[in-house]
């Protein structure tokens, strides 16, 4: 029986395909004969053969779900470490009253976590390749929410350069850490670290919302942030990531990457300079209330999303074309 034969053979490669291949099959009846032809593609190959036809991709509803479930992983971690960076644009008003700051200290701070970040960057990768992502968010998320709780108690300056510094080396974990995570899912790859990098305006947008009771509530608003990191690093414990470990350290530095890195770089001064530094100078040094500075936090807020989805929307319009 032909039509039998073909259920069977139709079952072998959906079990073929848990070994990482991915069988496009196309069948085709008509009253007294048959075809079944299947083609076989790697990940990382294109489809052999006629690639004009438009051929279905059977993926599985586990797999889907899986996908959401690694993504939802990678875009919270991600979004929590941006919060926690973000939002000292904010709180450095509060402390700037409590602990009289001025703007070289209230800038030193930010200067002392990024400097964690990016000193710890390169080890958090090499650990990333050797153990695995999973492992990584969660020693990252759980000793950096810990980490937060001694923010409670602090009277001078000088404790909290410790905290936000030692913050800086912790929270370098996640977003690489999300970005491996990401590569592992299913191809094309752009829509997923799309979705990834879209935690970065929105979480802009969530702390210009929130500014005026972030300034009122700040211990509330660690609290919160201690209960997030911590519930994403049980989480990415519980989650099982098929992401390709590293056999060894290679050398990947060179004038693509410097380039890359050097906008990369000022891309990250003009939007997260900016975000931490516009709200404390409108309220301490420039004159303008508070209520005034929230509503001017938001609407810029507004306009880089804005910015953002129309150059996301002719990006992808370019690739579709393509």
């Amino acid at each position: 029986d032909h039509f039998a034969f073909s259920k069977i053979l139709y079952k072998f490669l959906l079990i073929r395909d848990k070994e990482n291949y991915r069988y496009i099959q196309y069948l085709n009846f008509s009253s007294n004969q048959w075809s079944i032809q299947f083609k076989l593609r790697f990940k990382s190959r294109n489809l052999i053969g006629n690639s004009n036809k438009r051929t279905p991709h059977f993926i599985s509803k586990k797999k889907k779900r899986d996908s959401m479930k690694y993504l939802g992983l990678s875009w919270t971690a991600t979004f929590l470490q941006l919060a926690l960076r973000l939002s000292w644009g904010v709180i450095a008003v509060t402390f700037a009253y409590t602990l009289h700051l001025n703007s070289v200290e209230i800038g030193t701070v930010l200067f002392l976590f990024y400097a964690g970040y990016v000193a710890s960057s390169i080890p958090w990768g090499t650990l990333i390749d050797k153990v695995g992502p999973n492992k990584v968010i969660t020693l990252s998320a759980i000793t950096s929410g810990v980490l937060l709780l001694p923010i409670l108690l602090i009277n001078n300056i000088f404790q909290l350069y410790a905290i936000y510094l030692a913050e800086g080396v912790l929270t370098a974990g996640l977003f690489p850490s999300s970005v491996k995570i990401v590569s592992s899912l299913e191809r094309p790859l752009t829509p997923y670290l799309a979705l990834l990098e879209s935690a970065a305006p929105i979480v802009l947008l969530v702390i210009a919302l929130a500014s005026g009771i972030i300034i009122n509530y700040w211990k509330e608003f660690y609290v919160i942030l201690f209960i997030a990191l911590i519930v994403t690093g049980l989480s990415s414990h519980l989650v099982r990531v098929n992401a390709r470990k590293g056999k060894n350290v290679r050398r990947v530095f060179n004038r693509d990457m410097a380039k890359v890195s050097l906008i990369r770089g000022g891309e990250l001064w003009g939007t997260w300079g900016a975000s931490s530094w516009l709200f404390p100078f409108l309220v301490l040094y420039d004159g303008i209330s508070k209520n005034e500075s929230e509503v001017l936090f938001v609407l810029y807020a507004v306009v880089v999303v804005c910015i953002g989805i129309l150059w996301a929307c002719r990006f992808f319009s370019v690739t579709v074309a393509f």
